[in-house]
């Protein structure tokens, strides 16, 4: 069985393809222009998600076990029934919750769009310096656009998603970022 890291990133270059071919498509329609597949555009998305599911994946698992979504009932019962080796009820740590949001968004956010923009414009051909200066022109507004969705996704991430779900939830979210990713790197 393939591990969960292999599962998470295939699911996400999957999404990535289909948002890169969705946006595509849209760009085309919007153009009224025929479709034709940009393999050349297509290939960097996901290479770069295959590139960056693993260390995402990871590092959703370490703000888990740093920062745990859910703890225990701290009853007397609950102390009885994990002893006995019973399932324990577990309430929503909202405060970690929020930690991890904020930790996620300052880090990782900023990391990820960083990459994003410095991966794509290597694969164009740009040099070192283009490269920096592709990433000081394009890292603030692509950073703000982010935070008018990615918050709230890794909210409902945190608080009602399982983590051993939130890499495929947020790569299923991940699908309509991809497709603005895509118009705004065309």
């Amino acid at each position: 069985m393939a591990s969960p890291v292999v599962v998470a990133t295939i699911q996400a270059a999957i999404l990535s393809a289909t948002s890169n071919v969705l946006a595509q498509a849209i760009t085309s329609y919007r153009n009224d222009a025929p479709f034709t597949l940009d393999v050349n555009a297509l290939l960097p998305f996901v290479i770069f998600t295959i590139i960056s599911t693993p260390p995402n994946f990871l590092w959703l698992g370490y703000l888990e076990q740093k920062l745990p979504s859910t703890t225990p009932a701290a009853t007397e019962t609950a102390k009885g029934k994990e002893k006995e080796g019973k399932e324990v009820q577990s309430r929503l740590n909202l405060g970690n919750a929020l930690k991890k949001l904020l930790i996620d968004q300052i880090i990782a956010g900023t990391l990820n769009n960083i990459a994003f923009i410095a991966f794509l414009a290597a694969a164009k051909g740009a040099t070192t310096p283009e490269v920096i200066e592709a990433v000081r022109q394009g890292f603030p507004p692509l950073f703000l656009a982010s935070l008018k969705l990615w918050p709230m996704v890794s909210l409902i991430s945190f608080t009602v998603v399982p983590a051993d779900k939130r890499v495929l939830f947020l790569s299923s979210i991940g699908l309509g970022w991809g497709v603005f990713l895509s118009i705004y790197n065309a």
